[in-house]
């Protein structure tokens, strides 16, 4: 089922000019969305967006255009510190969850579960 999912971290490439952000990351999206897989009924492919937010306008309304064409067999998910920057025809097209800081204490309670889950030694 890997197959039907696909992440990107967008900050990573929003550095780079507008022009090759747009080529690159976007046509990967579309290519991605176009791309034909059997799934079983009322399964889709997944896109997944960290950092959003640093996405330029241009770009956003081109992943806007492609989640119109493609909404139908892929789902999309993006991840941002900040929403208002997120275009608001996105916007209006997606389910808002938003999350709260997590303590240093729940921080620090996940970690220790996760040693102790995988059996690792971890010293100071």
């Amino acid at each position: 089922m890997r197959l039907t999912i696909v992440e990107l971290m967008l900050s990573e490439t929003s550095k780079k000019p507008f022009c090759y952000f747009f080529l690159s990351e976007i046509s990967r999206i579309k290519m991605f969305a176009q791309k034909k897989c059997t799934l079983p009924p009322g399964k889709h492919k997944i896109i997944i967006l960290d950092e959003a937010d640093s996405m330029t306008s241009g770009a956003q309304q081109a992943l806007r255009r492609t989640m119109e064409i493609y909404s139908k067999t892929t789902r999309f998910a993006l991840a941002c510190n900040n929403s208002e920057k997120i275009i608001e025809p996105i916007q209006s097209r997606c389910a808002v969850l938003r999350f709260s800081k997590l303590s240093d204490v729940q921080v620090l309670a996940r970690i220790t579960e996760v040693i102790k889950r995988k059996n690792t030694d971890f010293s100071s």
